[in-house]
């Protein structure tokens, strides 16, 4: 947790607003029309998973 003490205001106020949608939404950003820019978060962060889903 303290890695977040480096990360700039700007963002890290960004990151509260997203993790307050996550608590009061509950859902998926998929369900809010986000999926093209999910799935390209996930292709650059992790592109091992890149391939269908079953």
């Amino acid at each position: 947790m303290t890695d977040l003490w480096s990360v700039d205001r700007a963002i890290a106020d960004d990151m509260l607003v997203v993790f307050r949608m996550i608590m009061t939404f509950r859902i998926y950003p998929t369900a809010l029309g986000h999926q093209d820019d999910f799935a390209a978060i996930v292709e650059r962060w992790r592109p091992e998973t890149k391939g269908p889903r079953e």
